[in-house]
């Protein structure tokens, strides 16, 4: 388990071990808070994202650990903070987003972006891959959910729902739907097959958090009410 903090840790902890902590270093500035981080899909990396806009990854192994910073950097972001980062299910990419209003696209150890995506009108909250990699889905506090194709970088369809803001999104397993926690606490479950949209309620805050079940069947998201809960999706 990785979790990032306002002094500019990161601390890792085997949750089945009973093994000393690790702690990382992103940055030895103190007020440069990690505001977000996530491993590649097989744990071989973790990536970290700032309150000042910088991005670090740290490259694991069993002898050491080694970081790299500046990746795909772009002076211009300062100190725009990042909100989100993922990684593409193939771990050869990853994505995030940043209260400059951008999504940018690049590769571990690259300097430069594959693609930034420039369509949003407030800062982004949260940038997710499709299954198959084919599909970046992008939300802002604008209310905006743009998908895009992360090769072309061409901008595929726009979901609306402002002035709702949209701070979370999640894939489910095959790709179909996708799922946007809105700020006035419900979720949109979109069927990109058919364009029709469910809306799940429940939550009376704004949704910082959705996530699916491996099967597809349910489906987690945390709100700012402090709660956590979980619906069975129909198949």
């Amino acid at each position: 388990l990785a979790a990032g903090f306002q002094n500019g840790q990161i601390r890792i902890l085997h949750c089945l071990k009973s093994e000393k902590e690790l702690i990382l270093y992103g940055d030895t500035l103190n007020d440069q808070f990690v505001r977000t981080v996530e491993w590649s899909p097989y744990w071989k990396a973790l990536l970290a994202g700032t309150s000042f806009g910088n991005i670090w990854l740290f490259e694991m192994n069993s002898e050491n650990t080694t970081r790299r910073g500046g990746l795909g950097s772009d002076p211009s972001m300062y100190p725009h903070e990042i909100r989100t980062v993922s990684w593409s299910p193939s771990g050869e990419r990853f994505a995030y987003g940043s209260f400059d209003t951008k999504v940018r696209v690049a590769r571990p150890g690259d300097k430069h972006f594959q693609h930034i995506f420039k369509s949003h009108v407030s800062g982004v909250y949260s940038v997710s891959w499709s299954p198959d990699e084919k599909l970046i889905a992008s939300s802002s506090i604008d209310g905006v959910v743009h998908i895009w194709n992360p090769d072309t970088g061409v901008l595929q369809q726009t979901l609306n729902y402002s002035p709702n803001g949209a701070y979370s999104t999640s894939w489910n397993p095959n790709g179909h739907i996708l799922a946007v926690g809105l700020a006035d606490g419900t979720i949109v479950l979109h069927d990109l097959r058919s364009g029709r949209n469910q809306t799940l309620r429940g939550h009376n805050q704004l949704v910082y958090s959705v996530c699916w079940s491996p099967d597809g069947t349910r489906l987690a998201r945390g709100s700012k009410d402090s709660t956590v809960r979980i619906w069975n999706i129909a198949p």
